[in-house]
């Protein structure tokens, strides 16, 4: 079997976030959603996407380093309420 390009680990992540619900309610150490059905020869890649994706201002998601864990988690909305 080939070896998955960045971009099919990306929306794998992205998938995984969805599916378990991590976006929108949910914080998840960054050991955990690598750890969530990827492969062990996957996981540095996958630990790298996701904390690109945590950086990235237009993601949905952020991620936060600390002690004594890294949290991935929803970004709080910025889009005015309607109403």
């Amino acid at each position: 079997m080939a070896k998955k390009t960045d971009y099919e680990l990306e929306a794998d992540v992205v998938e995984t976030l969805i599916r378990d619900e991590v976006v929108g309610s949910k914080k998840w150490t960054v050991d955990k959603l690598k750890n969530s059905g990827f492969k062990s020869s996957d996981q540095g890649r996958v630990e790298d996407i996701i904390r690109e994706l945590g950086k990235d201002p237009n993601s949905p998601s952020s991620i936060t380093e600390g002690e004594p864990e890294t949290t991935f988690a929803s970004r709080p909305s910025t889009r005015p309420e309607s109403g």
